[in-house]
């Protein structure tokens, strides 16, 4: 640990030249490497066969295939309390009821 921080930057608050740069993205790059790997690896048409056997698995039964289908295709689902999100929209309700202003009033036919 390095007892004098000030030194390592300028007046302005900036890394001052000529400091020791830090040890960078040693784990960050590995992965990646790893990602370009595996894209590299599989091409298109592969990816449409794993999904077509992944949706064929599904239409058999197998219920971790189909979550993985419809999670690919709409999206992890939202984790979600029923009963919390209706007791705040009751809320909220009970809050624009008790306005004294609406922030929308019809107005009547004053022709």
């Amino acid at each position: 640990m390095i007892d004098d921080r000030e030194d390592l930057r300028d007046q302005g608050g900036r890394f001052a030249k000529g400091g020791k740069p830090g040890p960078g993205r040693g784990h960050g790059n590995k992965v990646s490497a790893y990602r370009a790997a595996v894209f590299n690896a599989v091409s298109p048409e592969d990816a449409a066969d794993v999904m077509r056997a992944m949706v064929e698995h599904a239409k058999q039964g197998d219920v971790s295939a189909a979550r993985v289908v419809f999670e690919r295709l709409l999206g992890a689902p939202e984790a979600m309390d029923v009963i919390e999100k209706l007791r705040m929209m009751e809320e909220a309700v009970r809050e624009f009821m008790s306005c004294d202003v609406l922030p929308y009033q019809p107005r009547g036919n004053d022709d």
